[in-house]
């Protein structure tokens, strides 16, 4: 699949690297990064995406989502969802 993509990228004290060498590579780090999709954002990945916030994990994979807090874990894929570590209370 082939897409036309047109970036304007303005970074302040970040670094940004490209490497291509058979396989395309993207890395950025920056003190904030915001993206603003006016109607929709849609991020796809062939493996797996992780999200980390401090002692926060979210990690999705074709199969599986995974959220742990500290010690408490969230599985949610095709046995159901399950807790590790802590209760499923509803408030």
């Amino acid at each position: 699949m082939q897409r036309n993509c047109e970036i304007a990228l303005t970074f302040v004290r970040s670094k940004v690297r490209f490497l291509i060498n058979g396989i395309s590579y993207c890395s950025f780090a920056a003190d904030f990064v915001n993206t603003l999709a006016n109607k929709e954002s849609v991020l796809i990945a062939q493996k797996k995406v992780v999200s980390i916030v401090g002692n926060t994990a979210i990690e999705q994979t074709k199969d599986k989502i995974v959220i742990q807090v500290g010690k408490v874990q969230v599985i949610i894929d095709d046995k159901g969802l399950r807790v590790k570590g802590g209760d499923l209370r509803a408030d």
